[in-house]
Formats: structure tokens, sequence, C-alpha cells
């Protein structure tokens, strides 16, 4: 006597998995006394040449993200028998935000271009918000691809962009992630006024001339002295209306770090005391340096400096 048996459901298939073949149909019976079901030959999408996309909007010494990332992407790669694109830690998008558009990634733009689209077919992400959190640049990203033959692979949740079922489900996830960093960033900025109002440290790059300082809560920022003094020379250079190139020449023959060295420079991590570049100035930097004087910085101004000697008295701070 024969029993019929259910038919098995077909699993879902994500972007670079194996598709069933809709020529072979999937049947069941019995064998020999035994039941079976035949299941349908997998074909295997052709080896492809896949991009890792790096992305995190804010970095820390402690952060282990990109690595955890890349480490998915490439076990993916190794179990679909891909080729991995050779990329460097240049091609991460480090401190970007998921509002920034693809194209205009650090990291990701480069490959981008018309003349490098030649050395890649697809681009792997660990997760959807990895590569947008914006549904319509996401959706921009994707049409963009399709026309230029890519494909685009997600590993959390695995979806399949090449189907209308996969491409709603990605639009729905998108729109939720979207809303995220919208709170998010309705957070941050509520909490960054908070700490403005309380003449507290910030957080981010502190103004060069300044360090953070630990105060009995939080923490503040101090007068640097050791870089204060530089500060108030460049201000009388400016006052003098010396130009901002001419500053920036006198600050790199001085051997002046700029505001990112100094901070790598007194980092307790190695690995960032080690990415310290010794980069001239330049006028987008001197111009960044100029800034307004912390709320929260102390009434005191040294007067010397191995860079130089401050003739200026005022407590106000060494910005100009």
């Amino acid at each position: 006597m024969r029993s019929a048996l259910p038919r098995r459901t077909v699993f879902s298939v994500s972007a670079g998995s194996p598709r069933p073949d809709s020529s072979v149909r999937q049947r069941s019976g019995v064998r020999n006394g035994n039941p079976f079901v035949a299941t349908p030959k997998l074909r295997r999408l052709p080896a492809m040449r896949v991009l890792p996309a790096i992305r995190l909007s804010l970095t820390t010494d402690a952060t282990t993200s990109p690595e955890r990332q890349f480490e998915s992407i490439r076990k993916f790669a190794t179990y679909k028998d891909h080729e991995l694109v050779p990329i460097t830690e240049t091609d991460y998008d480090l401190d970007v935000s998921g509002a920034v558009s693809p194209f205009d990634r650090p990291g990701l733009g480069r490959w981008l271009k018309p003349d490098r689209l030649g050395e890649w077919d697809a681009i792997c992400a660990a997760k959807l918000d990895r590569i947008s959190r914006s549904l319509f640049d996401f959706t921009a990203f994707v049409h963009w691809l399709e026309a230029h033959g890519k494909a685009l692979i997600i590993l959390d949740p695995e979806l399949d962009l090449t189907t209308k079922e996969g491409r709603v489900m990605a639009n729905v996830l998108m729109t939720f992630a979207e809303y995220e960093r919208e709170v998010i960033g309705s957070r941050v900025k509520d909490a960054y006024d908070r700490l403005i109002r309380a003449g507290k440290y910030t957080g981010g790059m502190v103004l060069f001339g300044y360090r953070p300082v630990k105060l009995a809560k939080g923490w503040g920022v101090e007068i640097d002295p050791e870089y204060a003094p530089v500060v108030q020379e460049m201000a009388e250079r400016y006052l003098r209306y010396e130009s901002l190139g001419s500053i920036a020449r006198w600050l790199t023959s001085s051997g002046v770090p700029t505001p990112k060295d100094v901070i790598r420079m007194r980092s307790s991590n190695p690995k960032t005391r080690a990415k310290v570049s010794g980069a001239p100035w330049t006028v987008a930097t001197v111009r960044a340096s100029s800034s307004r004087t912390p709320s929260s910085a102390r009434s005191q101004t040294p007067r010397t400096s191995r860079y130089g000697t401050s003739r200026v008295s005022s407590s106000t701070g060494p910005s100009p």
C-alpha cells in the first residue's frame, strides 16, 4: 500500500545562496517499503568576487565591530566558494553615519567609481543597516547595482533582493532602521544640549589648546598648558593679518602636531598611539582650531610653551 507524504516546503534563499532548480519536480512515495521524498537538485550561483562593506558610526579604542563584520563576510565567502576582494582598513567606513549615502562614503565610495567596477561582482554586508539607514539612499543604491549588473548580499537577515518579496522586506526593515537613526539622533542631541547647559565636556574631539579632565561627576575640559600658548600665538598672527596658509606653514615647520595627532599621542591604547601620522597643518586644520572657548574651560592661561611664548594674559582661554 502506497502512502502519500506531504511535500516539503522549499526553503527561502538569500542572495548568493543555492537556488532550487524549477525544472526538477519534488516527488514523494514509497520505495522498497520505505517512504521517501525526492529532493530537487540545487544549482549554485557561479563564484563571485565579493566586496566586503564595513561601516561603523562611532569607533573607540575597544571597538571590535569592524573585525567581526569582516569575519562574518569572510566565512560566508569561504562557505559559498566566492572570492573575497582584498581590502585594507582604509576601505572601512569608520565614524561614518548610516545617513551618509554609500556613494559618499570614503571607503565604499571609492569602489563605486566607474574605473573600479570591474574589480568586483557583489557587495556583501553583515547587516542591512551597514549599507545604509536611509530608505531613499538604500533604494537608489539597489537600483544602481541592478543597472550595473551587480549583486547585493545581506547576511543578517538573509534577504534575496532578486525577488519582489525580498525587496519589499528590505524596504520595510530599512524604514525601521531610518526611524531608529532619527530617534538615536534626537536622544544624542538632547544629551548634548544638557551637557552644554551644565558646562561639561560633550565628548568627541577636544578643541586644540584644551584637554579633558575628570570632575567629581562627569568630565570637563581645562586649558592645556603645553598647547594653549600655541593657539594664543596663532590668534596673534591672525590679528596681524597673517594668512591661514602662512600660519599652517609656521606650525608645520615648528613641529607642532595636529589636533588629531595630539589625541593619538596621549591615548593609553598602543594601537591608537601607533596611528600618529605626523601630518602637516592645513588651512582647514587651522580654521577648525580657531573655535570659541568651551564653556567648561577653567580660567587659567599658561604663559609659556616649548613652541613659543604667549604674550596674551586674558583668562578667557586660548582660542581667538
